[in-house]
């Protein structure tokens, strides 16, 4: 397990509850190799912005780069020899300061090891992630997101292809419902990651299936179940499950099986059944579709 610096935000204790949540989703019948990134507190290392440039310049990458990622960057230059490290410093710009965590590990790959570079300020998260090119680093990933909805960061094999994929969770500060969102960076080939991630719902991921199993956004007792299917980088939607109901709202005891989401014609009904499969018992947050919480 990595340590990380710690984001603090108001809704720590929905916090606790989905990085339990990401963590029961593994346990399935297929183990799965999971790697989970821990916020923890950072150290008292300060450098303001001055000083920082004190430091050995690594080479500027292509695009213009904030001072605070050059920063990290410039550190980082300076143990490129080491495939693996671990730095956590403070640094500030003017009106602004970031908690800064330089890592480099085989987070990944077995066989080449990338630096990973957090920053974090009191609105947002930025993760980068690099791989080594001959003396200097190359951007493999870059993601941003709000502090208030971060909650954890894992790195798993999730399409079942056999590489390490980076995999975001959130959950929204506004809606009704149970609204926990992955957002996954497929890892293409060693060290390349898809530019925009496929999100999902309240998802419970089974790799060695290829399938994702999950709960749609709704009210509690009245929302579907889903289920999707990895084709190479494609998703199929292979169906939903709905309680079926009578005009007036009344459960049937009986369940929908669906082409899609509901809809008010037969044409969108594949099967009734009188229960669910066993193979969504085991989704996290299960209750919710049943509206027993």
């Amino acid at each position: 397990m990595l340590n990380y610096l710690t984001v603090s935000f108001s809704m720590l204790s929905l916090s606790i509850w989905f990085f339990l949540s990401t963590i029961g989703a593994q346990k399935s019948p297929n183990k799965v190799e999971v790697t989970v990134l821990t916020p923890l507190p950072i150290n008292s290392t300060h450098i303001p912005e001055a000083d920082s440039k004190k430091l050995p310049k690594s080479p500027q990458l292509k695009e213009p780069v904030d001072s605070s990622l050059q920063f990290a960057l410039n550190f980082a230059q300076k143990h490129i020899a080491k495939n693996k490290f671990l730095k956590r410093i403070k640094y500030s710009k003017p009106n602004i300061e970031y908690q800064i965590h330089i890592s480099r590990d085989y987070y990944f790959s077995k066989n080449e090891s990338h630096l990973n570079i957090r920053r974090v300020n009191q609105q947002e998260i930025l993760i980068d992630v690099f791989v080594k090119a001959g003396n200097d680093f190359k951007k493999a990933l870059s993601l941003q997101e709000d502090v208030l909805e971060y909650v954890s960061d894992t790195i798993q094999d999730i399409d079942g292809d056999g590489f390490k994929d980076y995999v975001i969770q959130t959950y929204s500060c506004c809606g009704c419902c149970l609204r926990a969102v992955s957002k996954v960076y497929l890892q293409k080939t060693q060290g390349s990651f898809v530019a925009n991630p496929y999100k999902f719902m309240n998802p419970t991921f089974s790799p060695k299936e290829k399938i994702i199993r999950g709960i749609c956004y709704g009210q509690a007792g009245d929302t579907e179940i889903y289920k999707y299917k990895w084709r190479g980088r494609q998703i199929d939607t292979l169906e939903f499950i709905a309680y079926q109901k009578r005009p007036n709202g009344e459960r049937t005891g009986k369940f929908l099986i669906l082409r899609s989401r509901k809809s008010e014609t037969n044409q969108n009904i594949l099967k009734v059944i009188n229960k669910v499969p066993k193979e969504y018992l085991r989704i996290v947050g299960y209750d919710w579709f049943t509206g027993k919480i």
